[in-house]
């Protein structure tokens, strides 16, 4: 018994004691979570930010005050995207938005760079309905009295600041406005979105505008509005929203289409060509689901504010010397007014290369006075094919920089010509460019005449539709020449690879003089294929070296190829020149574009199976290299490995396409690569597309065309025949 009681009561003081222990090791864990809380909170003051410190507002500016409180853009975004989409949104036009920007996440989302704000008890959820709603109202309740606007925007849509600020400023901020593209829902949801005939909502991709005054009716009902609500698309709502509690609806505007640009094609926005009409002339595009696709828009958009500034230069100089010439200002001085440069001499590193002579000449298709016919700047005429003077082929297709030249014109003329369309009350669309003539001045710039088709459409009055023709003579001038200056390290480090350079050239150059022509067989050595009558340098294996990429790249160089040495002075009997001794020029030789026998590929692309080497079954002089090229497009044609996961947003790796080559075909002309002339023999007995390019290939290299032309010229025979020619055909004519 008394052994039972003793056991009893040896419990119970464990127990005591356990409960004992437990109670401080509780309260030490307490107090320690306690300071830890504490000492995060002295180490993240960034979370305790007042509204007014997030978007970096001094809380004295106001809408009188200030230039910077025209709007308040709120972007709407989520915690995986705060790192990619929405800081792309922030280093590109967010910093330039006339005003101030904010970026709404779900609550605890916090950013070091970036200012974000985590909405309290809103999740990352989509559709986003909740995070939408409580965006206007943190707006309205900390910002309403310091913006005249506000946007609402998604993380996908880049916006131009400053045509921005010019819509803004051109519209009363005071009365309730509720700005956007107007919709009704897509095909499969109308009728579903419970909206009246009459009503719509702004969508909400391309972003939606509200001035403080639609705000301020619409923000305390907000409440309302999300316990009532009839679709799961946020935009909607917001429209419902604004039309019961402001009275407005979203803009019914045939304009808004293009001003807030949205693309329906989706993921695949903006991916392509970015040189396109809704670029230059919209305030926002949407959708720019990738953060490198915004970099590369807001690159391009800053290349147009530079040629939109360039202009402006230009336009000055050309005051300038309007003025001066009134002034009687010397065209030789370099200054406006006594101690006053016309051109900075040196400025912030930059020096200014400028002939404001030449800058400030008014267009002016007779700029250039020729002093000879040689002088004579010759036409090329432009129509499906380019007609030109100064290439091998007098017609071919269109370069594609003279294309793209053609287009950028064509695009601004039809800017300048619309620009009071709104005043006027109508639209002139292009349709086509007829024909045309185009010719270069290296010193003034680029002279184009122009015929185009255009389509009238008059919507004021009596309305119609009409074709037109527009004869146009613009003149694309040069702007000056910049240089900046590099920094010093790195001119000392440029200059130090340049010597070591030199010193690997020299021994290069006396090594491949005792050596004739290599190839590199190994199995993912070079093979480089070139006629016997080709010479070359030590250059030339360089470039070979430097251009040619396995898997990637194929190096076709443009070789010089010599004229006849019999006729490359205007006397037939004159001596015969050394190959050695001559220069490349017009009068020794030509590039021949055209052949493409000289050839850099590495071994392993060459036996790609779709390659396969040359066409062996071709017997004869040429078409082989043709064939060959043709092979090496095909290759270059292949899917690329990288697939968009329209769903993800990711890059997804197609395993069968990464086996496939993808060659690029490099071209350029190598002066150092040098055909020698030798006589052409023509087989009668070649196939006809054979016999017909070495016709060519032996014509093209009989002389220059200037030499051929003055000893046809110089023949009397020649003259008499010609004139014989022309006085049959003109007695013929009558009889046709």
């Amino acid at each position: 018994m008394m052994q039972h009681t003793m056991t009893k009561r040896k419990t119970l003081i464990f127990a005591c004691f356990g409960i004992a222990i437990g109670l401080c090791i509780g309260t030490v864990l307490k107090n320690y979570r306690a300071l830890e809380i504490v000492k995060r909170c002295q180490m993240k003051p960034s979370n305790q930010k007042t509204p007014f410190e997030i978007i970096g507002l001094n809380p004295e500016e106001t809408i009188h005050n200030s230039q910077k409180t025209l709007v308040l853009v709120g972007v709407m975004t989520a915690k995986n995207f705060i790192e990619g989409r929405a800081k792309a949104v922030y280093n590109t036009w967010g910093k330039e938005v006339p005003g101030r920007i904010a970026f709404f996440s779900s609550e605890g989302s916090h950013s070091d760079e970036l200012p974000v704000i985590g909405l309290k008890n809103v999740d990352d959820r989509y559709p986003p309905q909740k995070k939408s709603f409580m965006m206007l109202y943190y707006m309205y309740e900390h910002y309403i009295d310091k913006f005249e606007w506000f946007i609402r925007a998604d993380d996908d849509v880049y916006i131009e600041p400053q045509k921005l600020e010019k819509f803004l400023r051109s519209i009363d901020s005071s009365k309730p406005q509720f700005i956007g593209q107007a919709g009704k829902g897509n095909s499969e949801e109308f009728g579903l979105l419970s909206l009246e005939f009459d009503e719509n909502f702004c969508m909400g991709g391309p972003g939606v505008i509200l001035s403080s005054e639609t705000l301020r009716r619409v923000a305390p009902h907000i409440p309302t509005c999300l316990k009532n609500l009839y679709s799961t698309h946020e935009d909607v709502e917001v429209g419902r929203c604004v039309q019961k509690f402001a009275g407005i609806p979203c803009t019914w505007n045939y304009e808004m289409q293009y001003i807030l640009r949205h693309n329906s094609s989706g993921r695949t926005a903006y991916t392509g060509k970015l040189k396109r009409k809704e670029i230059h002339n919209a305030i926002s595009l949407h959708p720019i689901k990738q953060a490198p696709l915004m970099y590369r828009l807001h690159s391009f958009v800053q290349g147009l504010k530079a040629e939109e500034m360039r202009q402006e230069s230009l336009q000055l100089n050309r005051d300038i010397k309007r003025m001066a010439k009134y002034l009687e200002i010397p065209d030789d001085s370099n200054f406006l007014v006594p101690g006053i440069l016309l051109i900075p001499k040196e400025e912030n590193g930059k020096r200014h290369f400028q002939d404001h002579n030449i800058l400030g000449t008014n267009p002016d298709l007779n700029k250039f006075v020729p002093k000879s016919r040689d002088d004579l700047l010759e036409w090329s005429f432009v129509a499906r094919s380019l007609y030109s003077t100064d290439h091998a082929n007098p017609k071919h297709k269109i370069d594609s920089a003279i294309r793209e030249g053609l287009e950028d014109v064509i695009t601004e003329v039809m800017e300048n010509i619309n620009n009071y369309s709104r005043q006027r009350g109508r639209v002139i669309e292009f349709r086509e460019l007829l024909y045309g003539y185009t010719r270069l001045n290296a010193l003034h710039g680029q002279d184009l005449i122009l015929d185009l088709l255009l389509i009238y459409k008059k919507y004021r009055g009596k309305k119609m539709t009409v074709p037109v023709r527009r004869h146009l003579y613009v003149q694309r001038a040069f702007t000056g020449i910049f240089v900046k200056e590099f920094d010093e390290d790195f001119y000392n480090v440029t200059l130090q690879k340049s010597l070591f350079q030199n010193i690997l050239d020299t021994g290069m150059e006396k090594l491949t003089s005792h050596l004739s022509l290599p190839v590199l067989m190994g199995g993912g050595g070079t093979s480089g294929l070139q006629d016997v009558d080709m010479t070359f340098t030590h250059e030339s294996l360089q470039r070979i070296r430097m251009n040619t990429m396995q898997g990637q790249q194929v190096y076709l160089p443009i070789v010089f190829s010599q004229y006849d040495p019999r006729r490359r002075t205007k006397t037939v009997d004159s001596k015969v020149v050394s190959p050695d001794d001559l220069e490349i020029n017009n009068e020794t030789g030509y590039f021949r574009q055209y052949g493409f026998g000289i050839c850099s590929i590495f071994k392993s692309d060459i036996m790609d199976k779709d390659i396969n080497g040359f066409d062996k079954d071709i017997t004869g002089w040429g078409l082989e290299d043709v064939k060959f090229l043709e092979k090496l497009v095909k290759v270059g044609h292949r899917q690329n490995a990288f697939m968009i996961n329209t769903a993800e947003v990711a890059p997804d790796y197609n395993e069968q396409a990464s086996k496939m080559r993808r060659l690029n075909i490099f071209r350029a002309p190598d002066p150092t690569l040098v055909h020698i002339y030798h006589d052409i023999n023509c087989d009668l007995r070649l196939e006809p597309p054979q016999y017909n390019m070495c016709l060519g290939t032996k014509a093209n290299s009989l002389g220059s065309t200037p030499l051929i032309e003055e000893l046809f010229f110089n023949n009397p025979e020649n003259i008499a025949f010609m004139a014989d020619y022309n006085n049959k055909k003109e007695q013929q004519s009558p009889m046709r």
